[in-house]
Parts: C-alpha cells; sequence; structure tokens
C-alpha cells in the first residue's frame, strides 16, 4: 500500500485530497495543527492524523522524516516553505504542491493582482492560458509571486519529482470564504431577481476541491509509477469553465431558487456599455482568465465534477454553517474582507 503525506488536511482543498487518497487505497498521514475538528470519516478510511506546524522548528520535518512515496502539501506558500520539503526529500518519493493561476502574467507583465487596481490595469492574457505562459519575474512580496518563488525553489533544487497544481477559485464543503456565498445570501433573502454587472460574463477559473485533488492523486501516481518527469505544473479548473451567469445559475438551481438573472451592460471592458463594479460578483473578471488543461488531460486526469455537479455540496456547507447565525458571525473573513455590502 504506498503511502501519502497531506500537509494542510483539514481545510478545504486537504479533505478532499485527504478522502481521494484515501478512497484509492492509499495509507494517509494527515496533517494539521490541531485548529479545526477533524473529519469523523477518517477513523472509518483507517486515516492517520498528526498535529504538526511548520513553524514550529522540527515539527513538520519529523513527520516528513517518517517517509512517504507521496508527499502533498496544499499550504506551501513560498520559497521558505519550499527549501523545508526539499530538506525532506531523501525521505519522498515525490512532492506535489498546491500554487495557483495567480503565478501568470500577460505580455506587458500585468497578474491578476494588478487588475484588482482598476479595469485598465487587468491583464489581457492569451487565452486558454497555457503552463509556459510567462510568470512574475520577481518577488513582489505579493501571493501570487510568493507561488513563483516556492516553485522555483522546487524546480531548481529537487531531486525527486515535483508537480505544482495551479489551480482557479477554488470551491466545495469547508471553505471559510466561500464565493458561493454571494449567491446564497440572496437567495435566503427572498431575492426575485439578481442583477450581474458586466453583463455576467467573464468569470474567474474555478476548481472544485474534489477535481484538485484527483489531479494531486494522479500526480503522486506518475510518481509513484516513475512516470514524472523531475519538475512540471498542471492547471487545474472544472471542465465546464462556466461564466458569471452560468456559475450563478448553477448556484439558484442547487438552492431551489427561481430567482431571475438581470445581465447588466456589456462584458466588453472597451465598450460604452461596460458596466464595472460596485455590485460585481466575486468571480466577476473583465477579459478572459480561461486555462488550458490539455497538460493534466494528456496524463489520464479526469475531472471528478463539473461546477454545476459540485455546487450542491458547497451550498449544503454553507446552509449549515449559517444556521443560527448571521453570516458576518459564520464567515468573519469575508466580513472582514467585503464589508456589510457584500451582501447587498
Amino acid at each position: 500500500m504506498p503511502k501519502v503525506i497531506v500537509v494542510g488536511s483539514t481545510g478545504q482543498v486537504g479533505r478532499a485530497v485527504v478522502a481521494d487518497f484515501a478512497a484509492a487505497g492509499w495509507d494517509v498521514t494527515a496533517v494539521h495543527r490541531g485548529r479545526q475538528a477533524v473529519p469523523p470519516s477518517w477513523s472509518d478510511l483507517g486515516v492517520s492524523d498528526v498535529v504538526a506546524d511548520r513553524s514550529e522548528t522540527g515539527q513538520l520535518e519529523a513527520v516528513l522524516a517518517t517517509g512517504a512515496d507521496a508527499v502533498v502539501d496544499v499550504v506551501a506558500f513560498d520559497a521558505a516553505d519550499g527549501r523545508q520539503l526539499l530538506a525532506a526529500q531523501e525521505d519522498v518519493g515525490g512532492l506535489v504542491v498546491v500554487s495557483t493561476l495567480d503565478v501568470y502574467v500577460d505580455d506587458a507583465g500585468r497578474g491578476l493582482e494588478d487588475g484588482r487596481d482598476g479595469v485598465e490595469n487587468f491583464p489581457r492574457f492569451a487565452v486558454p492560458i497555457r503552463e509556459d505562459n510567462p510568470t512574475w519575474a520577481q518577488d513582489r512580496g505579493t501571493y501570487g509571486s510568493d507561488k513563483v518563488a516556492l516553485e522555483q525553489t522546487l524546480r531548481d533544487g529537487a531531486r525527486v519529482p515535483v508537480t505544482a497544481l495551479r489551480p482557479g477559485g477554488i470551491h466545495g464543503p469547508g471553505s471559510r470564504t466561500p464565493r458561493e456565498l454571494w449567491v446564497v445570501l440572496r437567495a435566503l433573502a427572498g431575492l426575485e431577481s439578481i442583477p450581474l454587472p458586466m453583463a455576467g460574463g467573464h468569470a474567474l477559473p474555478t476548481t472544485a476541491t474534489t477535481n484538485l485533488a484527483r489531479l494531486a492523486r494522479r500526480s503522486a501516481e506518475d510518481a509513484l509509477h516513475g512516470t514524472a518527469p523531475g519538475f512540471r505544473a498542471f492547471n487545474s479548473a472544472d471542465p465546464d469553465a462556466l461564466s458569471v451567469t452560468g456559475i450563478v445559475q448553477a448556484l439558484l438551481d442547487a438552492l431551489g431558487s427561481a430567482a431571475e438573472i438581470v445581465p447588466l451592460g456589456d462584458p466588453d471592458p472597451e465598450s460604452p456599455d461596460f458596466a464595472a463594479p460596485p455590485g460585481a460578483t466575486p468571480w466577476s473578471i473583465p477579459r478572459s482568465m480561461a486555462l488550458d488543461l490539455s497538460a493534466a488531460a494528456s496524463v489520464g486526469y479526469e475531472a471528478v465534477h463539473t461546477y454545476a455537479e459540485a455546487a450542491p455540496a458547497a451550498v449544503a456547507s454553507i446552509l449549515e454553517r449559517l444556521e443560527g447565525r448571521t453570516w458576518q458571525e459564520a464567515y468573519p473573513d469575508m466580513a472582514r474582507a467585503y464589508g456589510d455590502g457584500f451582501a447587498e
């Protein structure tokens, strides 16, 4: 039975990764900081959980030293985390890390992070975006550039196979910051219509946790069988690649809501009828960022769910967390990031 160590196992991504590997017959060691409850299903799946904090010297290192055929690290964020993994590579067969589509820049050197400063700064990508698309050339101390530094550190120093997964907007049960909450709140408020700026057009690519987990396992299997190269990156996104309108409709369907979607303005930022924020959804972007998924498909990966198929589980998780609480109490990180206007 092959063994995998999953680092960051109790968050929404980690739980999906643990479940996917365990269901496929892997011996799973789930590493977490002990700040969230362990799913009851883990005992039935034979999962071993270990409390360790990578920021505390020696804790994660001790777990990795027990050895594994693969390590899946869903919470590695920067070069320092990469060096921590490299220090353990004598004891592991392969490494899989979760990166992000935020690593990509356009021909002018602009990334998704620049787009948050205004529509005029939003990158113009050649779509669909392939894994060989340019990435940040320097570490700016931002999320995207830190992930580039993580990837580069592993690329330069690894002597075992390494796969970096580049997802879009991750969704699934257990999220502390679910974009889906935007639709859930409007449905619970009984709105009969939901206006969508930018005509409900271009959406940030979405990635179900089940799909990301399956790609992580497929990558680990390649390392196990000796068919993985030294370093590679895979885009990870849902196969249906929905527009904002499509995403909102899928969520309304999951909620059993008959609310009408009302597209406003034009999706083209160069159009005089373009309707920019305020009022934009958490998925709304002014230009396409569609991801090329052919590289993952070439190694035998197949998606587990479309966005629409994954939506009911995410919605159920949100409704359960909202039970007896305001949305600000249930999702304080969302409240801090968006303010009360998120529900209006």
